[in-house]
């Protein structure tokens, strides 16, 4: 959640979603405010048992699975609202895009590459202050 919000934050905040597509509040909560209070629960919440340090790694699996998953369904699906023959959730991982740079899937590859070593880097963090706290 934590790297939702910053991805949100960085990448995505300026994007204008077709009329219709979301309400208005939806991705302050889930993007801002659900983020922020994880921060807080990790940070003031009574101490748990911690994390072993393999969990970084599944927390990194599960993000690039989706990734995968996603890369393979983008081009079978049509988008529902503008109706072009392909949907990817996110600008960054549609190939077709003409803002990546470089062009194509190895620009689709920076971005991903990138946010799994910030999703490693904060779950790594998540876990280094759950085991100094507990």
């Amino acid at each position: 959640m934590l790297v939702t919000a910053v991805v949100y934050n960085t990448l995505l905040r300026g994007i204008e979603l077709p009329q219709g597509t979301t309400v208005a509040w939806s991705n302050e909560v889930l993007h801002v405010v659900g983020p922020a209070l994880l921060l807080l629960d990790l940070l003031l919440a009574p101490r748990r048992r911690a994390l072993p340090w393999r969990a970084v790694q599944v927390v990194v699996a599960v993000p690039v699975v989706w990734v995968a998953y996603t890369l393979v369904r983008g081009p079978l699906v049509t988008n529902p609202v503008t109706r072009v023959g392909h949907w990817y959730p996110y600008p960054f991982l549609d190939p077709s895009n003409p803002d990546l740079v470089p062009a194509g899937y190895a620009g689709v590859a920076v971005y991903v590459v990138g946010i799994a070593l910030v999703i490693g880097l904060v779950a790594a963090g998540v876990v280094g202050v759950g085991r100094a706290r507990a």
